[in-house]
């Protein structure tokens, strides 16, 4: 069962440089700098819930050279990173084309 288009988790308050996302992650709250590090082949389509509430631009990367970042205005050829500016909102949503096995991850910035 996919956890697709609604929180399944509390929020999770990152307070550390570095975070690898994890599967069960869905809410996350950024306060201070940091990398954030996408998981690399999540096993079914998944949503997650990204707030920059720090006053820090915050990196987000795939390390898996197939799972690009999309994004219509910052990445619409894929990027393996994206920039989150302070204050702001992202809703990331990785969808698996089940004919292909494939995914790709899809970003809303608001």
């Amino acid at each position: 069962m996919s956890n697709f288009f609604h929180v399944t988790s509390l929020p999770l308050r990152i307070n550390q440089y570095s975070y690898q996302i994890h599967d069960n992650d869905s809410y996350l709250i950024v306060e201070t700098l940091s990398q954030l590090v996408l998981p690399a082949n999540p096993s079914d389509s998944k949503a997650i819930l990204l707030v920059n509430v720090s006053n820090q631009t915050i990196d987000l990367e795939s390390h898996n050279s197939s799972n690009k970042i999309y994004n219509n205005l910052y990445a619409p050829d894929g990027s393996l990173g994206l920039k989150i500016e302070a204050n702001r909102i992202i809703y990331i949503v990785y969808i698996i084309n089940q004919s292909l096995n494939q995914g790709r991850w899809v970003t809303h910035f608001g």
